[in-house]
């Protein structure tokens, strides 16, 4: 009897261990910064070959070579009479994980992931909802679809025996989809951000991290320690029901700014950028596009949120931007985008303009301003003055910034590129032919320079080097005063412009207020016309009167004849007599 009961026991086992499909084992190692690997053993004895599958072991080979996803690598090894298949999946970030991952399954996988080490958030959640016999059906799939398997043996094939994962070295048991949640929470009352661009446009931001009764009496000497940064200002101000504390710190860009940031949240997914770019038409304004990731997640609660402001200040005196609240509510991690504008004031300007005629005309223009723009924006304002007809662009420094370029070209060229700079300017030409006065020629120029600064205070020197032999110059301004030059002498910036023996026919300069002004200029060429005129019509006119004076001089000696004719007949007449 107990021979009997003893095969029965040996039977049922064999039975058990012989249903129990291909041996599985799970193993996942993660970093904090989520970089890790995924292991996943499949052992296949000759047994399980016999009952799973109708194929050789060959066959098996070849499936598994043809059909391994890519985000999967394989090796193969020999235990014994079993044949171990290890498939290793690397990753370096959540993204690159869910992207592999969501690659092997048959539906959209969901990770929950959230690590905290501070005073207020501490420990690991992170859940899957998917097990590692998901991660496998790749292989149940192809192994159908060549024949080798039915369809009866999907929820046989796999025994998984075992799923290990080990975070930041800590090893956890978990069930087939890997669930872990072991962290615990100190209350945060909020935080809010606040960043303020100061009178040099550099900027201000500050943290205050709003912090409970029962958080200060349990867990204040942390707090300090973890707010213990060279890189910014703390101080604490008192509440009803606990206290705040106020992180500052003063930056030159938005990029350092967020740098500092980072460091004060403790995370790693905290980081920002900027853009900037001149506006167009107007390149002493400037358009900025922020966006900025902030990571909450060591001062959340529960639902991995913590309530939360942020608000960017722009400056008045600069901007109209104002005041922007991006965030106003409770969150874990959130991305801000907004923009902002400003404009460079420019405080003086000098402009010298050589005209010869419309294929040829010389300008230099020099701004100079105390900076309110950092680095790259200065870049940026001097990348703005390009064209083909536009040269020698600087910026330097010495107590205030001096920008300054040439240009050189016919109107129509010069015409083109100044409106590609600044809106509203142009350049025009246009010819005229009169009878006495002959040939006349015009030139206008508009400048709207766009200084930021309606006080702005400019000089404009004009220059004609024409051979024009009649020449008016005007300079229209809303304030404008004339100054006294000694005519056919160039000052220095319209020397600078001057070209071999060229010499100056009249030159015209005026102080100005403000930022817009406009130049006409007017020359005929009448006195050349004249003279033109004169050598051709005075031979004829030299002619003609000779010709008169012929036909005089004939006609009086003819009227001599006759009359002397006439007294002769009388004379004959009265001898007859």
């Amino acid at each position: 009897m107990k021979k009997k009961c003893l095969l029965s026991l040996m039977l049922f086992s064999l039975i058990f261990l012989w249903g129990c499909g291909l041996e599985l084992n799970s193993r996942m190692e993660l970093n904090k910064d989520f970089s890790g690997h995924r292991l996943m053993t499949c052992t296949v004895s000759s047994a399980d070959l016999a009952r799973y599958f109708s194929g050789s072991k060959k066959d098996l080979d070849k499936v598994i070579r043809d059909a391994c996803p890519k985000a999967l690598v394989y090796k193969q090894t020999t235990e014994k009479d079993d044949t171990v298949y290890t498939f290793r999946m690397d990753f370096s970030s959540l993204k690159d994980y869910r992207k592999k991952v969501e690659s092997l399954l048959n539906f959209a996988p969901e990770i929950s992931y959230s690590y905290a080490d501070s005073p207020f958030a501490k420990g690991l959640r992170y859940s899957e909802n998917f097990s590692t016999k998901d991660l496998m059906s790749w292989l149940y799939t192809a192994l159908y679809e060549k024949g080798y398997v039915d369809q009866k043996s999907v929820n046989d094939l796999w025994n998984l025996k075992s799923t290990e994962f080990t975070f930041a070295g800590k090893k956890y048991e978990t069930d087939e989809k890997i669930s872990i949640d072991e962290m615990t929470y100190v209350p945060v009352t909020s935080i809010d951000i606040k960043t303020r661009e100061t009178s040099s446009r550099k900027l201000k931001r500050t943290i205050s991290f709003r912090l409970p009764k029962e958080t200060l009496e349990k867990h204040s000497s942390a707090v300090n320690s973890y707010f213990s940064g060279s890189s910014y200002k703390k101080s604490w101000k008192n509440e009803k029901d606990g206290k705040t504390l106020i992180i500052t710190f003063t930056k030159d860009n938005f990029s350092d700014l967020c740098a500092v940031t980072r460091k004060v949240l403790h995370t790693s997914d905290t980081r920002g950028t900027y853009r900037v770019e001149t506006k167009s038409g107007s390149p002493f304004e400037f358009l900025l596009d922020y966006e900025e990731t902030l990571d909450f997640k060591n001062f959340a609660d529960e639902s991995g949120k913590v309530p939360v402001t942020y608000t960017h200040i722009s400056n008045a005196a600069y901007s109209g931007s104002g005041e922007q609240t991006l965030i106003d509510g409770k969150t874990g991690k959130k991305k801000v985008n907004f923009s902002s504008s400003f404009g460079q004031p420019v405080r003086k300007y000098e402009i010298a303009e050589v005209y010869k005629n419309k294929n040829d005309i010389r300008r230099s223009f020099s701004f100079i301003f105390s900076s309110v723009c950092n680095k790259r924006e200065l870049a940026k304002l001097k990348e703005a003055f390009m064209g083909s007809t536009v040269s020698n662009v600087s910026l330097d420094k010495e107590d205030d910034y001096r920008l300054s370029f040439t240009q050189k070209g016919t109107v129509d060229q010069c015409d083109a590129d100044l409106k590609k700079i600044w809106k509203g300017s142009s350049s025009s030409y246009e010819t005229k032919k009169t009878l006495f006065r002959g040939q006349t020629s015009g030139y206008t120029g508009k400048f709207r320079l766009h200084l930021n600064n309606k006080k702005a205070k400019g000089t404009f020197t004009f220059a004609s080097v024409s051979k024009d032999s009649s020449v008016d110059i005007s300079v229209t301004a809303d304030h404008s005063k004339n100054i006294k030059m000694a005519q056919n002498v160039a000052d220095k910036p319209i020397s600078a412009l001057m070209e071999g023996d060229e010499a100056i026919a009249s030159i015209h300069k005026v102080e100005l207020t403000g930022d817009s002004f406009t130049v006409n200029y007017e020359g005929s060429t009448s006195g050349h016309f004249l003279l033109n005129a004169l050598k051709f019509l005075l031979p004829l006119v030299l002619l003609l009167v000779a010709g008169i004076l012929v036909y005089v001089k004939q006609n009086s000696v003819l009227y001599w004849l006759k009359r002397t004719k006439e007294k002769i007949q009388e004379q004959l007449k009265k001898f007859q007599r």
